[in-house]
């Protein structure tokens, strides 16, 4: 095998596992947001579900 090609090879190894590291992290971060955006919706579904609950014993009680 020459050095030249050995070289490239290198080359592509280490573009490719900086690629994977990137994409690694970004993974990382997209999960973070999930994480916040489903507990920004579960708090809103919480309030609505109050909401429907004190809507209906109004109703009960008058």
């Amino acid at each position: 095998m020459n050095k030249r090609y050995s070289s490239k090879v290198d080359h592509s190894v280490q573009d490719t596992r900086k690629q994977l590291m990137d994409q690694q992290e970004m993974l990382r971060e997209l999960k973070k947001a999930l994480e916040k955006w489903i507990m920004v919706e579960e708090t809103i579904l919480g309030q609505k579900s109050r909401v429907q609950w004190l809507k209906l014993e109004d109703t009960i009680f008058f």
